[in-house]
């Protein structure tokens, strides 16, 4: 069994409130986790009406099968208009 987290340091150019923000990163953390069934939090940058970090946290078997899907994630989050990653981390827990 490994668990795999994933974090994501988040810039919103376009936001231009904490409303506006939170509408935006419901629908992407939603997206998200019913797609591929992970765990999905902002952690850090709360107040932040243009930034956010977000972690992921997947548990499964094959940990070359989990850091694809985080691949997967990132390219996903990427296409996303308004979006941009300043970092994106990856670390296995084991």
């Amino acid at each position: 069994m490994r668990l795999l987290l994933c974090t994501f340091d988040i810039y919103l150019p376009y936001s231009h409130s904490l409303k506006e923000k939170r509408r935006f990163l419901h629908k992407v953390k939603d997206g998200v986790r019913h797609r591929y069934n992970v765990s999905i939090s902002e952690v850090d940058y709360l107040d932040k009406w243009q930034r956010t970090k977000l972690a992921l946290a997947y548990v499964g078997g094959d940990g070359n099968k989990i850091k694809e899907t985080f691949q997967k994630i990132k390219e996903n989050i990427e296409q996303e208009d308004g979006i941009e990653i300043l970092t994106f981390t990856l670390e296995d827990k084991l």
